[in-house]
């Protein structure tokens, strides 16, 4: 599996934020269709949505939305 290196600044020493993929973005995939295309794209962690507050449904998980 492609793991890329943690981001570096150079010229300050230090390592940056990590990079997170939103389910936001993509509400017709599935939760493992969602982390695989995380992975696959090098992000460092995947934010799952919700459709509000005390609500349990994720935006990306259509089987729960009703979809």
């Amino acid at each position: 599996m492609f793991r890329p290196p943690p981001r570096w600044v150079a010229s300050h020493g230090v390592f940056m934020f990590k990079l997170a993929f939103s389910t936001v973005a993509c509400p017709d995939r599935t939760l493992v269709e969602a982390f695989q295309f995380a992975v696959d794209c090098g992000y460092d962690g995947l934010e799952l949505r919700t459709l509000g507050s005390n609500d349990p449904t994720l935006l990306c998980e259509p089987s729960l939305t009703g979809a």
